[in-house]
């Protein structure tokens, strides 16, 4: 799902965690907000691509491995 520069797409991100089949995602230059924190090993099971807009906590422009990582990097970075 494609959604980059759409300024009316808003909300936060993790109430797309339970859609076991989203496999791409892009959220960039939305009003999507969130913490990527709140991440955890069941949520985007099948993600391969995820893209995160400024408003996320976390969402800084990193390459993860697993999405599942996310909260992990954020406690390194920032604690």
């Amino acid at each position: 799902v494609h959604f980059d520069h759409c300024n009316n797409v808003e909300g936060e991100f993790m109430c797309l965690a339970d859609f076991p089949r989203l496999k791409w995602l892009n959220l960039k230059e939305t009003a999507v907000r969130g913490d990527i924190r709140n991440i955890s090993e069941d949520d985007f099971v099948s993600m391969k691509s995820l893209v995160l807009p400024k408003a996320v906590y976390g969402a800084g422009g990193y390459e993860l491995q697993r999405v599942s990582d996310g909260p992990e990097l954020i406690r390194t970075l920032y604690l």
